[in-house]
């Protein structure tokens, strides 16, 4: 982080040295026929995702991605669009309105803009005011105030028209000018955009459906694409789940861990599901990989309800395993409780694209995959719960327990804040008082069992006063070191079942 600010670092041991969370969010990037490449859309429904980035005729995989992450009861995904550099939009003049799609593609050559004469019901002014509508104010405004539709007498009013496939999508607000089309364009349109105008008083003129044409689609997604896009999710969005569904290029991967390494947050990757040899390769290519240790590596894909009744479809395993963390987290509070086993139960899943036996299964998970089961009443639980860090890192070894540190993390950045450019005092309270901050929130996480120990002190220790010197406060700096045990989750349960004689006390 630049100075002046902040900086978390995440460490191991050395010698010597909040605010609420949606842990559950998911930032997802992929592949669509229509919307927004240049900014995140949060979007809460799955008509909502496909009001805004069609349907899954331009990228089947993104959607079925929404589709599972929505039913999974995820609630908050905020998804770009990616797209390769030589995308256009499609344009056209409406009448000497200049107009363009409102993203690149071939899926504005099928949509039409007209202009036309606003065709409603005006109230004469001599009619009593309550019955006087906001339409009919804006209509006098700048005019000669008798409500009858000329306003300042230069301009009728109208409305900007869209068809898509023949139906009408969008239908503007009542407007004159070119002016008031740019403000409308950039405030509420989904489909259109509008650049600013030389004269924004020029009077609309009711024009015929003018189709839009020119759009082309790139479908050369590159890894610099991809680290494009995920730069436009930048650290002040906060803490979320990152995948790019069906993915499994580990080059790619490494794009994505290198911005979850950065940004704090946790990585959901999916891996090829072609046989168990080539898992392994793949999660054997990411263990030491910076930002690992904050990733969870997933396969294989998931059977699920197909959006036509009686269909199914393959979905990325990391898009369903989104859903079910945002669930899990909404309902527990805790990160550290591991969306897995019966925390982890899919509520559509279907079946399993490759199933394995339980040999392979332990040696997948020893590797850092994650791997689900069918249960045998025939509900899919995910079954895993480590990092892809490999063995090398055994400190990092269970992604619950990095989800709970980033999350940690990004609720030490928001305490810190209160302290940048505070008086360092010599009798050192402002040390005190930060120590006091970051144990507040250690404390809520004891509190919910995330961090492991009897009592809070065999839990986190934070240390103000050995790191803050007299070369460090004469720097402008104050320091702090927050020590935690994060409790493991128990992946492996023993029972052992002693058949005793009668004659012998149980």
């Amino acid at each position: 982080m630049p100075r002046p600010g902040t900086d978390i670092l995440i460490s191991e041991p050395s010698p010597g040295g909040g605010g609420e969370l949606d842990t559950g969010a998911c930032f997802m990037i992929g592949v669509t026929g229509r919307g927004p490449v240049d900014a995140p859309a949060l979007v809460t429904s799955l008509n909502a995702f496909s009001g805004r980035f069609g349907d899954s005729s331009g990228g089947p995989t993104a959607s079925a991605a929404a589709q599972a992450f929505f039913q999974e009861r995820g609630a908050n995904l905020s998804f770009l669009r990616l797209s390769g550099p030589n995308a256009a939009a499609a344009e056209v003049e409406v009448g000497s309105l200049p107009v363009a799609a409102s993203s690149p593609g071939t899926w504005a050559n099928d949509v039409t803009v007209s202009i036309q004469a606003d065709t409603s019901p005006l109230i004469p002014a001599s009619a009593p005011a309550v019955k006087r509508t906001k339409v009919q104010a804006l209509d006098d405004e700048n005019g000669n105030g008798n409500g009858n539709g000329n306003g300042n007498g230069t301009a009728v009013p109208v409305r900007i028209v869209i068809t898509e496939g023949g139906l009408v999508v969008e239908r503007s607000s009542r407007m004159r000018t070119q002016g008031d089309a740019v403000n409308w364009a950039r405030s509420t349109s989904e489909y259109l955009s509008i650049p600013d105008v030389d004269d924004p008083t020029v009077p609309l003129a009711v024009t015929a459906d003018t189709a839009l044409a020119g759009g082309t689609d790139d479908a050369n997604v590159t890894t610099d694409v991809v680290a494009a896009a995920l730069a436009r999710f930048p650290y002040s969005m906060g803490f979320a789940q990152v995948c790019y569904p069906g993915m499994t290029d580990t080059a790619y991967h490494g794009v994505i861990l290198d911005h979850c390494e950065t940004n704090r947050r946790p990585a959901l990757l999916d891996l090829s599901d072609v046989d168990a040899p080539t898992i392994a390769a793949d999660a054997d290519a990411l263990h030491g990989y910076s930002g690992s240790r904050f990733a969870c590596a997933l396969a294989p894909r998931i059977i699920y309800p197909g959006p036509a009744p009686g269909t199914t479809m393959l979905v990325p395993y990391s898009a369903v395993q989104a859903g079910i963390i945002a669930r899990a987290d909404a309902t527990t509070g805790n990160p550290n409780e591991a969306a897995a086993g019966s925390n982890g139960e899919s509520l559509a899943a279907l079946g399993l694209a490759v199933d394995f036996d339980n040999d392979t299964r332990e040696m997948l998970n020893d590797l850092g995959v994650t791997l689900p089961k069918m249960m045998r009443s025939g509900v899919m639980r995910t079954y895993g719960t480590r990092t892809v860090a490999g063995p090398d890192e055994p400190n990092w070894l269970w992604f619950p327990g990095s989800r709970t540190i980033l999350a940690m993390a990004h609720e030490f950045d928001n305490a810190a804040e209160e302290f940048v450019h505070r008086q360092i005092d010599g009798q050192r309270r402002l040390f005190t008082r930060l120590e006091v901050a970051l144990g507040g929130i250690c404390l809520d996480y004891f509190n919910m069992n995330a961090l492991y120990g009897d009592q809070p002190e065999d839990a986190f220790s934070v240390d103000t006063t050995s790191v803050n010197t007299t070369a460090t406060i004469a720097n402008g700096e104050v320091h702090a070191i927050v020590r935690v045990r994060v409790s493991p989750p128990g992946e492996w349960v023993v029972i052992e079942i002693q058949k005793t004689p009668l004659a012998q006390a149980v």
